[in-house]
Parts: structure tokens; sequence; C-alpha cells
């Protein structure tokens, strides 16, 4: 492919006047999107709401490999997913949020316990002066509204397209698309998720940090009532979470190291059942097991620097975190509000989007919050996998200190609940 479009530079410079007369079959764009999954849709949604609002119009494509059926995107599998309620709260100022809260169940207490020790945390919602600190859907539930959503936002969707080539030149960037078509762009955002092929290609650096774990997903029966609860265990195997999916399910979300995920793997379905129930034990009385899911790798990707010459990174292409304490689409959440606020005052004011004068206009509102919860997913993880004898006693002190005193607790419900105030 590269040695194509090098020849066809060739003749590009040999031949002029027939390509110029070609270039109207580039297709110019304001901002180009990659990826049509949740935070691609979020950024296209927020966009289209805020520039009508400020009666502007730009120029936006949405450019996803995968066919548009939610049930056969992989960024829509069986997964659970917490939205914060600040989450909830910017999806509903671009009307996203109302077709989702059919589908959506409440937290409004969170059960936070440390196996084999005397640790414990009980958050009520009530008490922090909201009605539930978030709500929970399953990924394929939310898929279908994210893509109608998308469908109306009035962006162009060019789906499905694969991005076989990117160059970038000072004043745009075009993409060379797997139909043979050519767009141009101002700026590109990667929303391509945590595995992203074109960030890989641009050679943006990310830092990693393997935890050594994997993520094994399934959802349950409870026999006590669910009320809105949700419950995260620290277990020496890693966090066990479980999110509530409606009045009797649960989603779980269980770390585990990798001779104990393959251990899991051998067992059938009763067996791997008494383990989960070993590990969490009987608040819910007895779990049944209704769906055994997947599993994936934990660890942290983080983009440094999420810009590079009119890119920009979004979502786990920027930033992919451990699930302890729920913050992945939530930080992403934040990350797009704040861009939606600084591409439209940019447009609004003449500014070319991609400039970087702009783009890290939007770093720097950004980079204090990704750098924070980062560093408080890693340190969870750090505290709670350790079985060094003191820091287990600090660790179990500090948890009595957060049930004993609620004002410890407020800044780590405000931080994890991502509270903004609306425009």
């Amino acid at each position: 492919m590269i040695e194509s479009l090098a020849s066809q530079r060739l003749l590009q410079r040999a031949f002029p006047s027939v390509f110029n007369s070609c270039d109207t079959m580039t297709k110019p764009f304001d901002l180009v999107i990659i990826g049509g999954a949740m935070t691609g849709a979020t950024l296209a949604c927020a966009l289209s709401t805020e520039l009508a609002r400020a009666g502007s119009v730009m120029k936006i494509a949405v450019i996803d490999s995968h066919a548009p059926q939610p049930e056969e995107h992989p960024g829509f599998d069986g997964r659970s997913v917490a939205f914060a309620a600040g989450t909830c709260q910017r999806l509903d100022h671009y009307g996203i949020w109302p077709e989702l809260a059919a589908k959506a169940y409440p937290i409004r207490s969170i059960h936070v316990t440390d196996l084999g020790h005397a640790g414990r945390v009980l958050l009520e919602s009530s008490e922090h002066h909201c009605d539930a600190f978030g709500q929970v859907l399953q990924l394929h539930q939310a898929g279908a509204v994210f893509n109608r959503a998308l469908q109306s936002s009035g962006c162009e969707l060019l789906i499905p397209r694969r991005v076989m080539q990117i160059e970038r030149e000072a004043e745009r960037v075009t993409l060379h698309l797997d139909n043979g078509e050519r767009i141009q762009t101002r700026l590109l955002v990667l929303a391509d998720g945590g595995r992203s092929p074109l960030r890989d290609q641009l050679k943006i650096p990310l830092r990693r940090i393997d935890y050594g774990q994997y993520g094994l997903t399934a959802v349950v029966e409870a026999s006590a009532p669910v009320a809105g609860r949700a419950f995260e265990r620290f277990t020496p195997e890693g966090p066990l979470a479980l999110l509530p999916l409606d009045d009797s399910h649960f989603g779980v979300v269980w770390s585990v190291g990798k001779e104990l995920r393959e251990t899991l793997a051998g067992l059938d379905d009763r067996a791997f059942l008494s383990r989960l129930q070993q590990s969490f034990g009987f608040r819910l009385g007895r779990l049944r097991l209704k769906v055994r899911q997947s599993s994936y790798p934990l660890q942290i990707q983080l983009a440094d620097y999420p810009l590079s010459h009119r890119v920009l990174l979004l979502g786990n292409a920027a930033h992919s975190l451990h699930p302890v304490a729920g913050q992945g689409f939530n930080l992403t959440m934040r990350d797009i509000d704040a861009l939606t606020e600084v591409l439209v005052d940019a447009h609004n004011r003449g500014e070319d989007p991609g400039a970087f004068s702009v783009l890290n206009r939007y770093w720097q509102q950004r980079k204090s919050d990704v750098e924070q919860t980062s560093r408080l997913t890693s340190s969870l993880v750090a505290c709670f996998s350790n079985h060094y004898w003191p820091l287990v006693c600090g660790r179990t002190l500090g948890m009595k200190g957060m049930a004993l005193l609620p004002s410890l607790q407020r800044s780590l419900v405000r931080r994890t609940m991502g509270i903004t105030q609306d425009r």
C-alpha cells in the first residue's frame, strides 16, 4: 500500500493537470472521528448537539471498520459498565441518556470489603445528597442506543470502512480508505480502542503497566434482594466487583492472576460458581450462574501526551485503566465534555480545530484529571494486592477511618462520581 502511494505521488508530479482534476474526489471535513462505538458516538453526538445550540455547523465524519449493527461490534460486548452520576448528567445534556435510562439500574449503595481482614466501608448515596452514585448497563444493551444516536447525529457515517494509510501535511490530514476513497480533515480523533492500530502506525508513545491479571466477566442471579447495591471485594487474587443489573442479577468483573484464570477456565459451571461464591461470600445468599462470558488482560495503557500533529487520542486509545473503581468511560466522558467545549468555542472564533493552540488548550484542561485518576486506580490495585503485613494493617485502618469519618469519603465519592455543573 505504501509503495502504491509513493507511485501515485510520482505520477502526480509528472501529470499535475490530471491529478488536480481528481482532487474534487477528495472529501473535505473539519473533523474525522475513527471509531463509532461508545466514545466516538458520544463525541459525535455531543459536538452535533452543542454546535446546533450555538447555531454553527462543522463537517464531521465518523469512520468505523465494523458493521453498524451493535450486536456485531466488539465495543458493545456482554460486559457491564457503570456510568457515574456525572456521566449520566452529561449524557442527558447531549440528549443520549433518556433512552439509556430505560435500560439502566441505579447504584444506591457501595459495599467495599477486604477478604480476610476487618476493613469495611459502606457508602450510601442518600448520605451524599444524591439519588444514586451511578447507573449500570450491559454494553450490548447500550450499543443499540448509541448507534441510533450516532445515526441521527447529522455526521457523515463511513461504515464499514477501514483506514489503510494516513498522510499528514501542514494544513490537513489525508486518509486513504479500503474502498479507494480519499478524505481530508483538519483534525483527526482516534477513538478506535486500546489496541488502536492507527495510534501505533503514527508511533504515538504509550506507557504500559501490566498487572499480570485478567478480568473475568459473568452474570449471576442472587437469592437475596439486589436493592441497588454494588460490591467491591478485594481478594488475594484481585478485586471482585458485582454491579447490579436489575432486581435479581449482577454483572461480575473478577480480576485474577494468570494461573487462577487457567484453573477457572478448566472448571465446569458448577465448580466455577463455587470458587466465585467462596471469594465473594454469602452477603447476597446463594448465587446462580446465568452467563459465563469472556476474559481479557488487565493493564494500564496511558499516552502521557495524547496529541500529535493534527491528531488527538480519545477514550481507550488514550488511556485504558484497570476496572477497579469503574473509572474507564467516566474519565473518557470528562475528556469528551472538555473537547466538545474547546472545539465548539474554537469553531465559533474561526480557529482551525487541528491547530496546536486548540488541542493544547484541551490537554491543559484534562491533564491533571487524567493523571490523578490513573494514579488512583493504580494505587488501589497496588495497595490491595500487597500482602506485606504493615501495609495490610495500614489499609485496614484507612478503611475503618473512612467508614467512621464521612469527610474522608467525600473527596473519593466526588471524584468517582465525576459530578460536573451543567452549562
